[in-house]
């Protein structure tokens, strides 16, 4: 290249930097990584549930109500009573309490309390 040819890549260095700096300044510090404003956020999140839900979104089942009465098990009084002394209360009143060792090593000792007391 003889040395009187006019220099074209410095002058296009230049502009590198002046092009980008409008870019910049016209595109904003938007930032994938920026949090979506709440409003934003809530909508999307409600458009998300109801195409998630589809129609039992809207035919939503009736709430289950739960017996605590043992005759809805149908259970015979044998099953029942054998239930009780393998896990009701009865089943841990032959077993004594070991609460062995507190925190400070020492042995711990079981106090009975009555919700009286407690209170």
């Amino acid at each position: 290249m003889p040395d009187n040819a006019p220099c074209y890549r410095a002058s296009a260095f230049m502009a590198t930097p002046a092009l980008a700096l409008p870019l910049a300044i016209v595109a904003g510090c938007a930032s994938p990584f920026d949090a979506p404003p709440a409003a934003e956020l809530r909508t999307s999140i409600t458009e998300t549930v109801r195409r998630e839900l589809g129609e039992a979104g809207r035919n939503p089942p009736p709430p289950a109500v739960l017996s605590r009465d043992t005759r809805s098990l149908e259970f015979s009084e044998a099953r029942l009573e054998e239930l009780n002394q393998m896990g009701g209360p009865g089943a841990y009143e032959a077993i004594p309490l070991d609460p062995g060792i507190d925190l400070l090593g020492q042995q711990a000792s079981a106090v009975d309390v009555t919700l009286e007391d407690a209170i």
